[in-house]
């Protein structure tokens, strides 16, 4: 199963996959406009110790260097 926002060239995409046997008909593809942004919400608090231990390393390397 596939999700997609309710963009339309998703859907056309999907189906020239599937008529081009590029995917499998068996495979559904459903519209749910906001699950991705659920999982996308899921990847910000990585994101934010990310960016915090970059920031830290530039201080720390300016420091260095100063």
């Amino acid at each position: 199963m596939i999700t997609v926002d309710k963009n339309p060239a998703e859907t056309i995409v999907i189906q020239e996959l599937k008529e081009e046997k590029h995917m499998p008909e068996s495979i559904e593809s459903i519209k749910f406009k906001y699950l991705n942004n659920i999982v996308e919400q899921g990847h910000q608090f990585i994101k934010k110790a990310i960016s915090l231990y970059v920031r830290i390393k530039v201080v720390l390397l300016q420091s260095f260097w100063s």
